[in-house]
């Protein structure tokens, strides 16, 4: 190291230059953080929830992502079965929304979120049909009020609908491009 890589203080200069890239990123991580109306967490900045919810016309998510902000928040670690959710806790779609996202980004695999359903008895059902052109796929499942392992509070979960019409399913829809979630829908069927 020469004189012209060390500063009159005796620092080297790729220290500080170190130190200055680390300032900068956890001011940008701060600034976005802290824009007006936004509650997003960094865990949920490092998932693609925000691309998918920006994408999904779903309004008011900002919240549930926030509140449900990882896979692990979703979930029931008193239960026996795998990644299986905090039903009672959900109280808005968009809960369902953020969580059931959630636990299929962390799934991954059409084969896990296949067997991860079963656990409910609920079914995968895979279209080869997609808006999103000749490489794009869905997937989806629906969960009726009959089944007893499908354990949401099911007057609560639309507070828009007036409680005189019950819910009697909900489910969602995947859309993929290649391997790539594009969109994610979580419908809630009213009898």
């Amino acid at each position: 190291m020469d004189n012209a890589d060390i500063t009159p203080s005796g620092t080297p200069v790729g220290n500080i230059f170190n130190q200055l890239t680390a300032v900068r990123v956890a001011a940008a991580i701060v600034f976005t953080l802290s824009l007006p109306g936004s509650e997003l967490t960094l865990a949920s900045q490092t998932s693609d929830i925000v691309r998918v919810a920006e994408a999904s016309g779903e309004p008011d998510l900002a919240h549930s992502i926030s509140e449900w902000s990882t896979v692990q928040s979703c979930i029931d670690p008193k239960s026996k079965l795998v990644l299986e959710p905090y039903w009672q806790a959900f109280n808005e779609k968009s809960d369902l929304w953020v969580c059931f996202f959630r636990i299929i980004e962390d799934l991954q695999s059409e084969d896990k979120i296949r067997a991860w359903l079963s656990q409910f008895d609920m079914k995968l059902v895979k279209s080869p049909y997609s808006r999103l052109g000749p490489d794009g796929h869905t997937l989806g499942f629906v969960c009726y009020k009959v089944n007893p392992k499908c354990k949401i509070k099911w007057n609560t979960v639309e507070a828009t609908i007036p409680y005189i019409y019950t819910p009697y399913a909900f489910g969602f829809i995947a859309y993929y491009k290649g391997r790539r979630l594009e969109d994610f829908q979580v419908t809630v069927e009213r009898e």
